[in-house]
């Protein structure tokens, strides 16, 4: 509770309002204000953390909760009403009608982590999208080859990051067969029956550490072949671009830690070099920056339409994560 009022307090502080809250966002729970000050004495007052003048308080943000017209309780909001959501967390006695968030979010996601067939790293909703397999081609801390596999790991030259190469490729693009046989092939269709393909790609933490095992952060490139792209074979095209469900495997409470430098690139079995300075984006061995692919000013271009279009084609599903210092004892763990 601390840390969650606090950053609620962060996201809605507004000097031009009272209490530095703003009022149009809803704050949803069944948690009482004199619960949440008993569990934290003193914190009523104010929270450490923000500049004078712009302290969250639990008052404001009870009395935010309140807001005239605002349900504040999580069971009347329309969004959760129309998926059956009328409780947050799961609990021992629930009745057959009972239908928590919790469990809600744990279907949402095992329905995306069902979508790849059992132990497999890579699957699409078209056969116009083929699953390239290909493996480390540089040398390991343990000098090992590894299995050709989709996505595939690569120990980066900074040894404390693993590289992720995800291939989405068109089978138009199969770097396999002959330029022959490529030219015959059914062209990428951006829609199939209406539908935008999906793509869903597993990320096995075990495979991060395999190589290194001290690997702390990962570093995960997007290899799209030459049919996702524009005409003039530079500008990666957004509305080509499937949807993408990443299904990050085997983290459980495992931590492993993202710092400001990790996240997504666009890189290759030949471009998959982790950037230690900006210089080094886009120079030969390096990644690129999926701002400038996709044709932003610049590497940091973030706020380009189709930067923004970009990621929402991306969705992230930690199919197995679980905090174990939060972790409620009325669970079954195994489970």
């Amino acid at each position: 509770m601390k840390n969650l009022v606090f950053h609620l307090g962060g996201m809605w502080q507004n000097p031009l309002v009272e209490d530095g809250l703003s009022k149009n966002t809803e704050f949803a729970t069944d948690t009482s204000k004199a619960d949440a000050e008993a569990a934290y004495p003193g914190m009523s007052v104010s929270l450490s953390g923000f500049s004078k003048g712009q302290q969250g308080t639990f008052e404001g943000l009870w009395k935010n909760k309140m807001v005239e017209g605002i349900n504040g309780n999580l069971a009347k909001l329309p969004q959760y009403v129309d998926n059956g959501v009328n409780k947050y967390e799961t609990s021992g006695g629930s009745t057959a009608t009972d239908y928590s968030l919790q469990q809600n979010i744990q279907d949402v996601s095992q329905f995306y982590a069902n979508l790849l067939p059992e132990n497999a790293g890579f699957w699409s909703s078209t056969d116009e999208i083929m699953d390239l397999k290909q493996t480390n081609p540089i040398n390991n801390e343990n000098k090992v080859s590894r299995p050709v596999s989709n996505p595939f790991y690569i120990t980066d030259p900074w040894p404390e990051v693993t590289d992720v190469i995800i291939n989405i490729v068109a089978k138009a693009d199969d770097p396999t067969v002959s330029a022959e046989t490529r030219e015959k092939t059914k062209p990428y269709t951006t829609e199939v029956d209406g539908k935008k393909p999906i793509v869903a790609v597993s990320i096995d933490r075990d495979r991060l550490t395999e190589n290194y095992k001290k690997a702390k952060h990962m570093n995960i490139q997007f290899h799209f072949s030459d049919s996702f792209y524009k005409d003039d074979g530079k500008t990666l095209d957004s509305e080509k671009i499937p949807y993408i469900v990443i299904n990050y495997k085997n983290f459980n409470d495992k931590r492993f830690d993202f710092q400001p430098g990790d996240g997504f690139y666009i890189g290759s079995v030949d471009n998959f070099k982790y950037p230690l300075n900006e210089t080094d984006v886009g120079e030969p061995g390096y990644v690129n920056s999926i701002a400038k692919e996709v044709g932003g000013a610049s590497d940091e271009d973030w706020s380009n339409p189709n930067v923004l279009k970009f990621g929402a084609h991306l969705l992230n599903n930690f199919t197995d994560t679980y905090d174990s210092d939060n972790y409620p004892e009325s669970f079954d763990r195994a489970k």
